[in-house]
């Protein structure tokens, strides 16, 4: 709980927790896959915003085979003004490069562009992986075909996380990322299983 005198109440059903709802006394577990909501009450009555959490039940993900791969991750660079991720391919590519790291390259100019890296990620161990995007504007990390992080929209800087089931080997990664103009931030972090958060290193990235 955020504060001692502080009351919680839950949902596990994506309904909108309130009073009537289950009442956070201990931790509990989660065997499927399930949305939580919750709530607090100060004892004056007033509640706090409703905090979600999603949870997705998982197998590990088998990884990919892959031939002759050398260190960094392609990124084509496109100038113009998208206000979603999803509306990159209405920009045409000006540049294409390889980065050592998931960054914003040196190169380039414009107010407003747009950057998607491609390649692989080879991870350690057998595990439950967190990754993190902090940007501004939006972003998204996708592993394979599965949207891991989705902090997409116009939005100053922002970090959002998610997690995914990985087997040990190389994974397919994809990162989107667009600049309306100011801002300009964009990091990638990881944390591995047993390990603190860092940024992902640029021997565990290839294309």
């Amino acid at each position: 709980k955020p504060m001692g005198d502080m009351t919680v109440y839950y949902t596990l059903d994506g309904s909108t927790p309130d009073a009537k709802s289950r009442l956070y006394d201990k931790p509990f577990t989660i065997n499927d896959t399930a949305t939580v909501k919750a709530i607090g009450m100060l004892p004056g009555g007033r509640m706090t915003d409703v905090q979600v959490g999603t949870y997705e039940k998982q197998t590990l993900r088998k990884p990919v085979e892959v031939a002759s791969a050398k260190l960094g991750l392609k990124c084509d660079y496109r100038i113009g003004g998208i206000r979603s991720v999803d509306l990159m391919d209405t920009l045409s590519v000006e540049k294409t490069s390889v980065e050592k790291q998931v960054a914003i390259p040196g190169y380039g100019n414009a107010p407003a562009f747009a950057l998607t890296f491609t390649g692989y990620i080879t991870v350690p161990v057998d595990g439950v992986y967190t990754f993190y995007t902090h940007s501004d504007d939006g972003s998204r990390l996708l592993i394979g075909d599965k949207t891991v992080v989705d902090n997409d929209g116009p939005h100053a800087p922002r970090e959002l996380s998610g997690q995914i089931a990985l087997k040990a080997g190389t994974h397919p990664i994809k990162v989107l990322f667009f600049e309306l103009g100011g801002g300009e931030t964009l990091k990638v972090s990881w944390q591995t299983p047993g390990k603190d958060k860092t940024v992902i290193p640029a021997k565990v990235l290839s294309h």
